[in-house]
């Protein structure tokens, strides 16, 4: 029980950052290090997937669609998997990250933001 708890703790930290941020109450570097620290829903047909699915976006670029809490998984999407945070450089492959794009609090993180965090 005590990890499942952890996991909501994280997952409301990050639903805050997102939100102070989105109030322009935080700095947008406080997502990175929520992200960086919690962890993402990213699309995936089934849990066990591993593949990388990369969204292309209407100006041709691709970013790998994720969210930040069940709650706010678009109704379409077939599943997902869990992602921490600290993995996310190695997961991504280089491709942006795109926080909750069906929702109206929304984020993009770009690959090199997030990549630079954790490295440092």
């Amino acid at each position: 029980m005590k990890e499942r708890r952890s996991d909501e703790d994280g997952e409301a930290l990050l639903e805050e950052a997102l939100e102070r941020i989105s109030n322009g109450q935080a700095p947008e570097a406080e997502l990175t290090a929520a992200v960086l620290a919690g962890e993402v829903l990213l699309y995936s047909p089934s849990p066990e997937d591993r593949s990388i699915y990369a969204a292309e976006m209407s100006d041709g670029s691709q970013l790998v669609p994720a969210c930040t809490s069940v709650s706010r998984l678009p109704a379409d999407w077939p599943g997902y998997r869990r992602v921490a945070g600290r993995d996310l450089p190695e997961v991504l492959e280089g491709l942006d990250l795109g926080l909750n794009l069906d929702d109206a609090v929304q984020a993009v993180i770009p690959y090199g933001v997030l990549l630079r965090a954790a490295t440092s």
